[in-house]
């Protein structure tokens, strides 16, 4: 369990990283989600809200499903969620969710499955397209990082969890990136979609074998220093291939983890690529998981062309995915 001391310590980091971290203030935006948890007081009942644009701080939840939800949001019953939500039938991780989100003093909480409409494609595809901008703004991102499914919780169990995260800056914007050193294996590191929740969270709130604090800052002091590189000259040859090493890391990395939809293979990676569009790669087009310089010079292009796999998947693709050329084929 988590201590009212380590609550009182986060609820403090929290506040301060939000206050004062220059690179951190990418939450200070007026986006709102469509829907959130109204997670009420410690006797209150949950419930779905719409904050139609009162800027509220919101916490959102980043976890691995394991399988298909017993609750979930759906045409049938989201009339009902306005209205409180089945508690006692939600999935371990998500209770959890909410205690922490009322423990940090936060009145609201962002949950895919339950503030998405599972059974809508009109609303999948709308939101969907807005989760990089859920997670960015987010005050702070839950991440159940010990948890296998949606089930198991992650307020009780414990397994080792390293912490040495590193950070590429980008002129004024930056990304963490998490060093792999052959231990982070942590069960929300193997899901594909997580990796985007984690790099576009300014705040990461991380349960393991100890309760990490991470902003793009560094993590919270007591869990060890953080490793930079330097800040780029846009127009050098050297912030290029910083760039190019960023997106083959990240690409690395997300190419490992699973998906239960292969056909979302773009999909769950679009939101780094739409921040990343707009700040370190705006002088570029993204083009199926590749990055096009908007300039004669396409030799980062060409670099970007030169990907091979570890291990060629054995499964034929559901559907057309990516040309041949690009790595997500």
């Amino acid at each position: 369990m988590v201590s009212e001391a380590s609550y009182d310590q986060t609820r403090q980091w929290l506040q301060y990283c939000y206050s004062h971290h220059e690179q951190c203030a990418t939450s200070k935006t007026s986006f709102l989600p469509t829907r959130v948890i109204d997670v009420g007081g410690l006797d209150g009942v949950p419930r779905l809200v719409e904050l139609k644009g009162h800027p509220s701080h919101y916490a959102a939840l980043s976890y691995c499903w394991g399988g298909d939800q017993s609750v979930k949001a759906k045409e049938r019953n989201i009339k009902d969620f306005y209205t409180q939500l089945p508690v006692s039938k939600l999935q371990q991780t998500l209770k959890d969710a909410i205690s922490t989100t009322r423990a940090l003093g936060l009145q609201f909480l962002w949950i895919d499955s339950l503030c998405i409409i599972q059974d809508s494609e009109d609303d999948k595809i709308k939101e969907l397209s807005r989760m990089h901008e859920v997670y960015a703004n987010a005050y702070v991102t839950i991440v159940a990082a010990n948890a296998t499914d949606c089930n198991e919780g992650f307020l009780q169990r414990r397994i080792q969890l390293p912490d040495d995260p590193a950070t590429v800056n980008f002129e004024a914007f930056s990304l963490p990136y998490r060093l792999q050193d052959g231990s982070f294996d942590e069960p929300v590191n193997v899901r594909a979609w997580t990796l985007q929740e984690n790099l576009l969270s300014p705040r990461l709130l991380i349960y393991g074998s100890q309760l990490v604090r991470e902003c793009y800052s560094g993590p919270s002091p007591e869990f060890g220093i953080q490793r930079k590189l330097p800040p780029s000259d846009p127009d050098s040859a050297k912030h290029l291939q910083q760039l190019q090493w960023y997106w083959s890391e990240v690409v690395g990395d997300y190419s490992e983890r699973q998906l239960t939809n292969v056909n979302d293979k773009l999909i769950a990676i679009s939101g780094i690529a739409r921040q990343l569009s707009t700040t370190a790669f705006k002088d570029h087009s993204y083009k199926a998981g590749l990055w096009l310089p908007n300039s004669p010079n396409k030799t980062s292009f060409l670099y970007d062309l030169c990907w091979t796999t570890n291990s060629p998947s054995a499964t034929q693709q559901a559907s057309y995915l990516a040309p041949s050329w690009s790595w997500a084929s």
